[in-house]
């Protein structure tokens, strides 16, 4: 028996699948993010792989030293990609 709940997919979302991670897809579409995963593999649809950002020397000498608003700005990325970057380097944010 069918599910009542079960929200069919349209084309547009389906369209979206394997642009983003699934968590990020399945707020935009107001859906659970394993029906999402479930969806994007039936479609054979490979998972979003995020681009890996390149860090400069000039910029991972600011890491930690300069705001992270700052490097994001100049670097193109958001201000949590440098948070995780300063972490992921063992370094400590900076403190102004």
């Amino acid at each position: 028996m069918p599910n009542p709940n079960h929200k069919q997919w349209e084309h547009w979302e389906l369209d979206l699948l394997g642009t983003d991670t699934d968590e990020a897809i399945a707020q935009q579409l107001n859906r659970s993010r394993s029906s999402v995963y479930t969806q994007r593999r039936r479609q054979g649809i490979p998972p979003h792989i995020p681009h890996k950002l390149e860090w400069p020397k000039r910029i991972v000498k600011k890491l930690g030293k300069v705001p992270a608003h700052e490097i994001a700005k100049e670097m193109g990325c958001s201000r949590n990609t440098v948070n995780n970057e300063i972490r992921r380097r063992g370094l400590k944010g900076y403190q102004g």
